[in-house]
């Protein structure tokens, strides 16, 4: 009995089978290599985000930025679709042309106000 981690490299694929065979020889009979395939998979992935303004204290007509951030706090995790939707309460508008997203890779496939709701996909 013997334990084994899958490695992230480049050698190996998500999805794809690594065989691992063993060679069992009594040295009078014919050799014999067992296998067994593993099918490597991502870990899920788990959120943690924040959301923070850059004034509290805002004047009216004032204009106010708001920052969501998240990341993906499981080392080798995969999220497969973040969806962030930011319902704008009564009391506030929408800065036109200022929705932007900042970070690392991917960048978002979806970036868009409607009906005073802010969404990134």
């Amino acid at each position: 009995v013997f334990k084994v981690k899958v490695k992230e490299e480049v050698k190996v694929k998500v999805g794809e089978k690594i065989i691992n065979k063993a060679t069992i020889d009594d040295s009078q009979n014919k050799p014999v290599n067992p296998t067994a395939e593993i099918i490597p998979q991502y870990k899920d992935g788990r959120i943690e985000a924040k959301k923070i303004v850059n004034n509290v204290t805002p004047k009216l007509e004032e204009e106010v930025e708001y920052r969501i951030s998240f990341k993906n706090t499981v080392e080798h995790g995969k999220l497969t679709e973040v969806k962030i939707e930011d319902d704008l309460p009564n009391g506030l508008e929408y800065v036109k042309d200022s929705l932007k997203a900042e970070g690392s890779k991917p960048d978002p496939v979806e970036l868009k106000v409607e009906n005073g709701k802010v969404v990134a996909k």
